[in-house]
């Protein structure tokens, strides 16, 4: 995916970021730390914003890999976004029901199907690493009145999920 000193460079520094997220058992230092390595990945990948770059990035990596990102698909840290809606800190931006649905609904015998419930699942991570980033989920929060520790947890196991696809085709 990546050929310059630069780019390897950058591949070299996700990868410990990468490592350290893997060893973290604490949900939301996990979720950081992968998400630092996958940030690392797409900053060279070409889109008019970090949400499209993001995605664009792990439709890459799908492409070297699809039968790994259909097993991905098919795992319940994925499909708990196939179930849910996730809005933003401020409530304007969410993600859709078409976006759950599209994840929900996945056909594994379809590329075109995977490829689209992928790039979903990516949009549903971004929806989570921003609310995180801008404020609004806690790892201290009251337990009975927040999912923040469920969705968090789901999505850096996701997110993994997609980084270890990269990680095995470097390999």
């Amino acid at each position: 995916m990546y050929e310059s000193d630069y780019e390897r460079h950058r591949i070299n520094i996700a990868k410990r970021w990468y490592e350290k997220g893997k060893a973290e058992i604490d949900p939301f230092d996990k979720f950081i730390y992968l998400w630092i390595s996958y940030n690392a990945l797409y900053g060279n990948v070409y889109g008019k914003s970090e949400k499209d770059r993001a995605i664009r990035c792990a439709d890459e990596i799908f492409a070297e890999n699809p039968e790994n990102g259909k097993m991905l698909l098919a795992t319940e840290d994925v499909q708990y976004f196939g179930k849910r809606v996730i809005t933003n800190c401020k409530n304007i931006e969410k993600t859709t029901e078409e976006q759950r649905d599209i994840i929900a609904n996945c056909d594994y015998s379809n590329y075109k199907s995977c490829e689209n419930a992928m790039k979903n699942l990516v949009a549903c991570i971004y929806q989570v690493r921003c609310n995180l980033f801008h404020g609004d989920k806690t790892p201290c929060g009251p337990a009975d009145l927040s999912d923040d520790d469920e969705i968090v947890t789901h999505a850096g196991n996701a997110l993994q999920g997609i980084l270890d696809m990269y990680y095995l085709e470097e390999n």
